[in-house]
């Protein structure tokens, strides 16, 4: 069964059909990663400046980079990938 990645729909799938697969759809999976990446973020550059991200900063300015298409970069930014 393709569900989101909602705990409390796990758990009622679980206990309605306890022989099923369970299985994220793609969306929800990388939503989930982003959400992760941003708040790693967040933490480090409060960790690192005692404030919140501000334009200048390197993670600021690069935050973007790992959510972008491959196609929607350029030069060596999509070799990365």
């Amino acid at each position: 069964m393709a569900i989101d990645v909602c705990a409390v729909l796990r758990c009622a799938v679980r206990a309605a059909l306890p022989h099923a697969a369970l299985v994220a759809d793609h969306l929800h999976v990388v939503q989930l990663a982003n959400t992760k990446l941003a708040e790693l973020r967040r933490r480090l550059t409060w960790k690192l400046r005692g404030r919140r991200g501000r334009k200048g900063d390197p993670e600021y300015d690069h935050r973007w980079l790992l959510r972008a298409n491959a196609e929607d970069l350029a030069g060596e930014q999509g070799r990365i990938l």
